[in-house]
Formats: C-alpha cells, sequence, structure tokens
C-alpha cells in the first residue's frame, strides 16, 4: 500500500503544468464542408497569451499518422496551408495552443470533403474582364506532379488562338500558376486545368471565360477641367501593366496637323504622362490605346483647352496715382507676364511703357492726377506668347474727396477734426486752408501735411461762424486741383448749447433736488449757468453758477410748488456762445401717494410708498381710522438719506379695518403741502379662532387645557404664552391637536396666541388674535368620586378615584385615623390610585390635594368607607399557596397544593403601586422561581393569578 501511494506521489508531481489554457476554437473550413481545395487554409481563433499554435490534419478522426504544423499567433486569427491533398477525401483537424509554460488540450476535431476533381484556383468565375496578360494557377494535387492549361478562343480549345502551358509542382507554395501573355484585346476566352501522371492524366477542370479589356479610358484633363496650364498631366484609367500605352496629343481631332505628338514610351509601370510648354488659349484633342507585340486595342479619345488672357481684364487696384495692377487669375508655368500702360487706347503714344514680370502684378508709380490710362497683359514661355488681355481703364484721381464736415453743415463743434478719403497712394503731400471768406481771400489756417493723415484739427473756431475749406495733393512730377473746382465746402459752427433735461415744462414736476443737464459742446469744458424764478433773471434769488469739465449742475433745496426758469451758455478760451433757449420746470408738491392703491382691500399689516421727491430730508405720515384724522398716529423721520419714500413698521392697525393715510416731506427751507387722503382696508385675519381661556376671563385655574379651532391645511399648532403682552420669553408648545395642558402660576395674568403649521414644518398663516386671562389665587380641591362615601363591606383591595384636574399631579392619604395621624401616603399624576390587602372590617379615611410646579392647594373634605372580611376575590382558599423563603434575598419560590388551580401568572407591586416584575409563562404551572435579586430592601406584594382567582400575599425583601 505504501508503493502504491509513493507511486501516485511521484506521478503527480512529475507532470509538466500543462492543459490550463483555454483550448482553441477552430473557425474555417467550417465542420462538415464539401469541395475544399486540395491546398487547403485552415484558420483558428486566437486564444488569450497563445504564442504559438499546433495544427493536426489525419485522413481519420484519431489522428494516426497525423501531419503537424506550426504556427506563431497571428492578430486575431491563426491560419496555416495544408498542401497537396488527395481528391475527395475527407480529412479531419484539430489545433492545440501553447507558450513556453503552459499548453491547451487538444480543440474539438472538424472534418472537410476535398473537391472530387481538379479545379481552377484563378481565373475564379465566368464573365470577368482579363487582361492581355492573365495568371492561370490550381491547386497541387497528391498523386500529380506537372499540370497542363489550356486557353482558347474557342470552347473546344483547336483554333490557332489555342496556348498551352505545362508547368512541373516546384515550389513551396501550395499551388502552381504561370501567365497567358499577349492576349487580343477584345476577345472572349475559354481556360481549363489537368493533371499529369504516367499512369493516366486526370480529366479536365470546369472551363472558365472572360473577355480581354478593348480599351484604356482618359481621366484627365477633361473637357469640363476649368484651369489647364501649359504643363499638362495626362492620366488613364484601365491596366496597362501587360502593354504599351500609346498617346497621341494635337489641334485637330483627326490627329494630323503638323504639331501632332505622338508618344509610345513604355509607360506600363505608371497611369501618367505630362506634357510641357502647350500654346494658350488652344484648344487640344488627345487619345490613348494599348499596345503588344500581337494587337493593339482601341483609341480613347477626349479634349481639353489650354488656359491664357485673351478674354479677362486685369485688375486694377484703385484710382490713386501709383497702384498695383494684377492678373486677376495667375497661369500655371508660365514663365513670365509682358504688361503695357499707354494714354493712349491703340498703345502707340510716346507714354506707352513696357512691363515684363515673373509674378502676376506690376506696380505703376507717379501717375498724372485726372488722367486717363489703358492697361492690358499676355503671358509667355520659351514656346509660345499669348494673345492680349482685355484693356482695362482707370482714370486717376483729379483731386482729394472732402468728407466732413459734409457741405453746408451747420452745428460743427468749435474744436472738430476735417476729413477726408485719404490717405491716396502716391501722394506725397496734403495741403488744407480754411477761411472764413468764399474766395478764401483770408486764411484762418493754411496748412500742409504728409499723405499718412485722414484728419486735421485746427485751431478752436468760433461760436456761429461760417468756415469755408478746401484741399489738394502733390507728388513729385504732378499737384492735382483743389477740391470743389477751387471753392472748397462751407460748414457753420455751433451757436449755443442745447438742454436737456428737466424736460421743459411748466406742469411736469421735478425734485427738489435736480440735475441741470444740457448737451455738451465737443471740446469745450466751461458753461454758465443761470437759474431764477423770473423768466426775465431779474429776481432776488437768482443763482449764477460758473461749471467746469462737465455738462450738469446739481441745485438743491428748491421750493416746493415753484416754477423756475434756467439758460445756459458755453466759453471757450476766444469766444462766448449765444445763451441757450430758456426752458422753465416745475418742482413737485404735494407727494404722490402710490401704495396701498386708493380704497384698496386685504391689505396686509402696514406698509406705505409714495413716490419720492428728491433732495427732501424727512417725511411725516399720519393714519388713522377717521378720515378727517381726528387721533392720528403719526410717523415721522429724518437722517442723512435724503431719498424717502416709504414706511414700514409697526403701527396699531387691525385686521378687517378701514384706515385713512396722508403724507408730506420737507427740506431744511422748504415743507410741501398734505397729500390727498387715501384709504385701504385691511384683510381678514388667516388663522385659528381661540375658545379657552376665553379673553379677559378672571379666575381661570392653575391647571387648564388651552382649546382652539383648527385651521385648514394645518398639520401642527404653535402655542405661546406669556406673562407679557409682547411676548417676550414665552413658553412655546408644537402640538398636532387643538388642545395643549399646561400649568399655571397663581395670581397672574397671561397672553395667548395660536399659529399654524403644515405638514412640512412650514408656518402657514397669520398669528391669532392674541387674548389674556388672570389665574386664582390657589389650586383648586379636587372632587372625591369614588368609593361612595361611608361605603360599607368595602373590598380589602379598593379603587380609590376623583374628577381629573389638567397639568397637575395628586397627593393622596389613607389612614383608619379620622385626624390621619399616621396616615399611607401616595402621589398620583392620574386621577386614581388602589391600595390592597387592607384590614378586614376596619373604617377608613381618605383625602387628596392638587399640586403643580407653581403651588399646592388644599386638603379636600375626607370621605371614608368600611371593609369587610379580609380575604381573597376567589373562592381559593389561600392556605393552598406556599410562598418561601420570606422575607427573602436572591429568589422567591411559589407554589400551589391544589393541582386542580394551576398557577398562570405572577406580578409584584412596591409600596407605591409600581410594577416591579411580571412573568411571561406560556402555560400554566404548579411551581415558580422567580428571580428577585434585582429588587430593593422593603416590603412588596405578589399577585398570584390562578384559574378563575387573583390573590395578593406580602413579602419582605432583604439585603
Amino acid at each position: 500500500m505504501k508503493n502504491l501511494f509513493l507511486r501516485f506521489a511521484l506521478l503527480l508531481f512529475s507532470c509538466p503544468a500543462f492543459a490550463t489554457m483555454t483550448k482553441p476554437v477552430l473557425f474555417s473550413p467550417l465542420d462538415g464542408s464539401t469541395n475544399v481545395a486540395t491546398g487547403p487554409r485552415l484558420y483558428t481563433k486566437n486564444v488569450s497569451g497563445g504564442t504559438e499554435y499546433v495544427f493536426q490534419l489525419a485522413e481519420n478522426s484519431s489522428f494516426t499518422n497525423a501531419a503537424t504544423k506550426v504556427e506563431s499567433s497571428g492578430s486575431s486569427l491563426t491560419s496555416v496551408f495544408f498542401e497537396k491533398l488527395k481528391l475527395n477525401t475527407t480529412y479531419y483537424w484539430r489545433v492545440k495552443v501553447r507558450k513556453s509554460t503552459d499548453s491547451s488540450t487538444w480543440s474539438d476535431a472538424w472534418s472537410f470533403t476535398t473537391l472530387s476533381s481538379i479545379q481552377l484556383y484563378t481565373p475564379t468565375a465566368n464573365g470577368q474582364t482579363w487582361t492581355p496578360r492573365l495568371n492561370a494557377s490550381t491547386f497541387k494535387v497528391f498523386g500529380y506532379d506537372t499540370f497542363e492549361f489550356q486557353m482558347d478562343s474557342i470552347s473546344s480549345f483547336n483554333s490557332s488562338h489555342k496556348k498551352t502551358l505545362i508547368l512541373p509542382d516546384t515550389g513551396s507554395n501550395p499551388w502552381v500558376d504561370d501567365y497567358f501573355v499577349n492576349l487580343l484585346f477584345g476577345q472572349k476566352y475559354f481556360c481549363r486545368v489537368r493533371g499529369l501522371k504516367p499512369s493516366g492524366n486526370s480529366p479536365w477542370s470546369d472551363t472558365i471565360y472572360g473577355t480581354v479589356y478593348d480599351s484604356l479610358r482618359p481621366q484627365s484633363p477633361s473637357p469640363f477641367s476649368s484651369s489647364n496650364g501649359v504643363n499638362v498631366e495626362f492620366k488613364w484609367l484601365g491596366d496597362i501593366s501587360a502593354a504599351t500605352v500609346q498617346i497621341q496629343l494635337d489641334t485637330t481631332p483627326h490627329f494630323n496637323s503638323p504639331v501632332l505628338l505622338d508618344s509610345t514610351d513604355n509607360f506600363n509601370k505608371t497611369e501618367y504622362l505630362t506634357i510641357r510648354q502647350l500654346m494658350f488659349d488652344t484648344k487640344y484633342y488627345w487619345r490613348i490605346r494599348s499596345v503588344h507585340s500581337d494587337d493593339t486595342s482601341l483609341w480613347a479619345t477626349s479634349y481639353f483647352t489650354v488656359d491664357g488672357l485673351k478674354n479677362r481684364f486685369i485688375s486694377i487696384s484703385r484710382t490713386s496715382p501709383t497702384q498695383p495692377v494684377y492678373v486677376p487669375l495667375a497661369l500655371k508655368n508660365v514663365l513670365g507676364y509682358h504688361f503695357q500702360v499707354d494714354t493712349a487706347i491703340d498703345f502707340s503714344s510716346i507714354n506707352k511703357k513696357d512691363f515684363y514680370t515673373d509674378t502676376t502684378f506690376v506696380l505703376l508709380e507717379k501717375l498724372d492726377y485726372g488722367q486717363t490710362y489703358f492697361i492690358r497683359c499676355r503671358p509667355f514661355h520659351a514656346k509660345d506668347t499669348g494673345e492680349w488681355s482685355r484693356t482695362a481703364t482707370d482714370k486717376i484721381v483729379s483731386s482729394v474727396t472732402q468728407y466732413y464736415p459734409f457741405l453746408s453743415t451747420k452745428e460743427v463743434q468749435v474744436k472738430d477734426s476735417l476729413t477726408w478719403s485719404g490717405p491716396v497712394l502716391g501722394s506725397e503731400f496734403f495741403q488744407i486752408q480754411l477761411s472764413e471768406k468764399a474766395d478764401f481771400s483770408e486764411l484762418f489756417s493754411d496748412t500742409v501735411l504728409d499723405s499718412t493723415q485722414t484728419k486735421y484739427w485746427p485751431p478752436t473756431l468760433k461760436f456761429n461762424q461760417t468756415y469755408y475749406w478746401r484741399m489738394r495733393m502733390w507728388h513729385l512730377y504732378d499737384t492735382s486741383d483743389w477740391s470743389k473746382n477751387g471753392l472748397g465746402q462751407s460748414f457753420t459752427t455751433v451757436s449755443k448749447p442745447t438742454l436737456f433735461r428737466p424736460f421743459n415744462s411748466n406742469f411736469l414736476g421735478a425734485d427738489a433736488e435736480t440735475d441741470l443737464i444740457w448737451n455738451p459742446i465737443k471740446f469745450v469744458s466751461k458753461y454758465e449757468v443761470w437759474l431764477d424764478s423770473s423768466a426775465n433773471f431779474n429776481s432776488p434769488v437768482l443763482e449764477k453758477y460758473i461749471v467746469d469739465s462737465i455738462t450738469q449742475k446739481t441745485v438743491r433745496d428748491l421750493y416746493f410748488g415753484q416754477i423756475y426758469n434756467w439758460k445756459v451758455r458755453a466759453i471757450t478760451e476766444t469766444d462766448t456762445s449765444d445763451w441757450s433757449d430758456t426752458w422753465v420746470f416745475k418742482v413737485l408738491n404735494p407727494v404722490r401717494l402710490n401704495w396701498p392703491r386708493n380704497n384698496s382691500t386685504n391689505i396686509s399689516l402696514i406698509s406705505l410708498d409714495w413716490n419720492s421727491i428728491k433732495g427732501t430730508t424727512g417725511y411725516i405720515l399720519h393714519l388713522d381710522t377717521s378720515s378727517g384724522f381726528t387721533n392720528p398716529s403719526v410717523f415721522a423721520d429724518t437722517g442723512t438719506n435724503d431719498f424717502f419714500h416709504y414706511f414700514i413698521g409697526e403701527a396699531p392697525v387691525q385686521y378687517n379695518t378701514k384706515y385713512y393715510w396722508r403724507g408730506k416731506v420737507y427740506h431744511s427751507k422748504d415743507t410741501t403741502d398734505w397729500s390727498e387722503v387715501w384709504n385701504f382696508t385691511t384683510r381678514p385675519i388667516q388663522a385659528s379662532k381661540l375658545i379657552y381661556p376665553d379673553s379677559n376671563s378672571s379666575n381661570i385655574p392653575l391647571g387648564i387645557n388651552f382649546e382652539w379651532s383648527a385651521y385648514s391645511g394645518a398639520a401642527s399648532y404653535i402655542l405661546q404664552f406669556s406673562e407679557s403682552p409682547d411676548f417676550s420669553s414665552p413658553k412655546q408648545y408644537t402640538t398636532a391637536g387643538t388642545k395643549q395642558t399646561v400649568a399655571l402660576k397663581p395670581k397672574t395674568t397671561y397672553y395667548w396666541h395660536i399659529k399654524s403649521k403644515n405638514s412640512s414644518g412650514q408656518e402657514i398663516g397669520d398669528w391669532s388674535y392674541t387674548w389674556s386671562f388672570n389665574t386664582k389665587d390657589t389650586m383648586d380641591i379636587p372632587v372625591l368620586v369614588s368609593p361612595s362615601n361611608n361605603l360599607q363591606n368595602a373590598t380589602v383591595n379598593i379603587s380609590l378615584s376623583w374628577q381629573a384636574m389638567p397639568a397637575v399631579s395628586f397627593d393622596v392619604q389613607l389612614d383608619d385615623d379620622p385626624n390621619f395621624g399616621s396616615p399611607i401616603e401616595r402621589s398620583s399624576t392620574g386621577n386614581s390610585t388602589t391600595f390592597t390587602n387592607l384590614k378586614g372590617y376596619t373604617t377608613f379615611y381618605w383625602r387628596v390635594r392638587a399640586k403643580s410646579s407653581f403651588a399646592t392647594g388644599n386638603w379636600c373634605k375626607a370621605w371614608s368607607f368600611t371593609t369587610g372580611k379580609n380575604a381573597a376575590i376567589s373562592d381559593v382558599n389561600v392556605g393552598a399557596f406556599t410562598l418561601y423563603p420570606n422575607p427573602t434575598t436572591e429568589v422567591l419560590i411559589i407554589s400551589t397544593n391544589d393541582k386542580a388551580h394551576p398557577i398562570s401568572g405572577i406580578e409584584i407591586y412596591d409600596m407605591l403601586e409600581q410594577k416591579v416584575f411580571s412573568n411571561d409563562f406560556l402555560s400554566p404551572e404548579n411551581e415558580y422561581t422567580v428571580d428577585i435579586s434585582h429588587l430593593a430592601s422593603g416590603k412588596y406584594f405578589v399577585k398570584i393569578i390562578a384559574e378563575n382567582s387573583v390573590i395578593y400575599s406580602p413579602i419582605l425583601v432583604v439585603r
């Protein structure tokens, strides 16, 4: 047995770590394929991590005597050729992948069946277009060492065009092939193959047929070419690998002119030919065909036109004395351009100039002002000169075109620029003359500027003055005319400022602090302003101002309701303008009320707004429920902010009440009249209605339930009550109901109100009206309810109850002494308490008093009851139950000798009737052990629950 284990261990640890890679999945040929070539290419899908693939091919599924080939991994597929297979034979193949440290298991095996006879590999299909040099091939086949290919123009293969290839099975490829050459253009051919061997040849393969193309196709240049230079590149379409290309180029479609170009160069490796230096503006025809030693294809013909300037205008840049002249579209492959410029249209004057350049433009300089010139151009290269372009005409500007100020312009600024359409290329200087006289007999200024300038700033002009100005220009060889035939053009300067604001009106209101604004006169920086209540500007309140650098003056403390007059004039270092027109404005009085709109209703608590009067320093408002303002609330304010126009604040307003209001404003010198009287009605309150305690009520108990009505949309309510009417330091509760229990101080005045919240906890609506009330001097005395006074034969386990009182707790005393010398005392938050195991046949007295955190009330008048027999409330004898040990410290054992009445529950209470233990038994038992180690020292009562009975028994816990 030991040797067997050792052999197993050696086998386990000596095996190489192979067969863990994923096995490959075969791809092509598909499993079960038929008519597969005898030199098939087998494909498998790549496996992640594999570096090489092992292919096996066999004639049986057990892969006995299998041929094996190893191939490095491809990109996504890996393939390998197996050559020279048998005809009509089923082969099986499989693959595994490997790397240096691992190998997969073999893939699933697939099979395929080879062709039943030898077939052509190329050509592949009938009806194809063939070249004059056609490749013929077939896959090698087991048993055949030589192959015979035949091609002929007839399918019987017996014409004079028949061609034969005998090819031995040599070389490393899985196939044998060669070319049939010099096939006839446009001829249909048939092709076949068979295998040869000494013991007998194979049958001929299926016959494949096709047709040799009969011509090439011209591609470019085409008749649709938009631009052809004198060097033209000829391109064509078609296979020329088996023939020579012949191209002919001529200026006639018959290809018989003296300039015929006939090229038979061997272009069999390219598809283009470049012919250079053709003639300008000439239409050419060209044709192309293929040629080999046995045949010639058909001619294919096209045409094109070489560009020139015959029908083109050259481009002139501008009408200045110096200007560039351009050929509008550069011609391809030209040597240069010949330009001619003359003052005669037939280019025959002595002023004619010739320019030869290799660029597309020439610069004409220093031409005569006002002269008309004629310009033309033609291209040239080493073999040809083109025709002249169309003649362009250009008249040189005769004078400067003045621009601004325009002819007879009025209101030109006293400091402004003179501008013209410049600079004029080729001019060197401008001369500008400015005069107050139309004949320029006296000059205000005479200035020369260089030709790069387009504007001139003369000295400061006079107000309301007409000026005349003219210009001319010159260069080294000529001077232009004065502009406007020497008369130039005129303009008139501004006469006075124009006012802008406040608008000229004796009823549109202006503020008590108003900006007097006028339109600026360009480059004027000083103005004089007059303001007066008199249109003659002679009253005692006349104000005069000198303003520098701005075009406005702020005037303050104007009298309300007063009409003012004002005017302005401009001042320069040399002149003063006329006064502007006189405008008037009226200062606002009184203020206009804005909001709340007159007679408006449903207004929220106070927000008053009026249209302001700028420059005021205070306001006075009256608000009253009487339109006569017999007892108004007065609101006034002053401050550094002199732009009062609204009031928001606390005001003695009530909901759903009509109010009247008015206002006036003032500054240090004047006060407006009262405004109109407007009224508004406040909106109804949107809040719960208060219920209890009633408003202004007295003698309210010290423990109460606040009550209010429900409000639509409310999910909860905020209750606030306070000893202060402004609700400083309020008590606040949030409750989902419409009641809230609270304890109150004695002899105290309280204020309370309610607000609602929605389900998202957001406050909604208003605070309710505020109600107030006064509390009692002391707590109410409780009213006893049960048991009735002087009850006889009461049970020894008895519940005492009294009328409930909100927000208080109760002290209870029970004693067999009517003077309560040694009472049993209890405290209860409810309106009842229970005493158990009282002595039988005894009269007990009991009383109750109320108390809160603020006060303790008086004891009520005591009631009494007399107990009967001290026994359990059932008929079961208490002696049937045993409790021990008693006194006890850790456990209490409770058992029964009455098997017919098992114990179903046990509860333990302290002397305050608080439950300190309760069992959770699933079924009645006759004995239980209770853990009481958690109880403190003291007296307790055990409640034993049996079938149809409840027994109470005291125990003592000792620590």
